[in-house]
């Protein structure tokens, strides 16, 4: 049997087709999402944003849409971010908004370790004790008893249901101790 031929207008896989109507809205669509996301970071992260090689014009509107409040006028300054994006060097916004991901990344990462440790500080001590042992080894043993202490202080809240500055100050205790890394020999 012969080999059906394709019409003319069916390109094969190898040739480089135009982009679709569709496509395209699609990538201007993340363009203006990746710009709304850029301008409603915290103050910090903006401020090392505006220190990137952008164009001026680019700073500007982002800068413009955090000042901005109405719908419609965020929508069009969205729309406009876009457009300019399209211009500007995407490589280096892409580095920049992986960095704060991973960064993102890292911080969830140590709230959850932090939570377990606290939730495990506060049940009691068969599940504390392994807690406690970790923090000695990793922090030194005033870090570990200061936790223990808090987590003592927070049961007994919890018991008389008042308010929880222990049990607030134990996890700021354990992410500051954390944060600080684990204590080197001879500290």
């Amino acid at each position: 049997m012969a080999k059906k031929r394709r019409p003319y207008w069916y390109a094969d896989e190898d040739e480089d087709q135009p982009k679709s109507k569709s496509q395209k809205k699609r990538e201007m669509t993340a363009l203006q999402e990746k710009g709304e996301k850029l301008a409603s970071l915290p103050d910090a992260q903006f401020a090392k944003l505006l220190e990137l090689d952008l164009p001026d014009e680019l700073k500007e509107a982002l800068s413009e849409y955090r000042r901005l409040s109405k719908h419609e006028a965020l929508r069009r300054q969205a729309q406009y971010i876009g457009k300019l994006m399209r211009q500007a060097d995407d490589d280096e916004l892409s580095i920049f908004l992986d960095g704060l991901d991973a960064l993102q990344r890292q911080e969830n990462a140590l709230h959850k370790a932090v939570e377990n440790e606290r939730q495990a500080l506060l049940a009691g001590d068969d599940t504390a004790e392994p807690v406690l042992n970790a923090l000695r080894q990793r922090y030194g043993e005033e870090a570990a008893a200061e936790a223990a202490q808090l987590a003592e202080l927070a049961r007994a809240e919890k018991e008389k249901g008042g308010k929880p500055h222990n049990y607030r100050k134990l996890y700021r205790h354990l992410r500051d101790i954390a944060l600080e890394g684990p204590k080197e020999e001879g500290e």
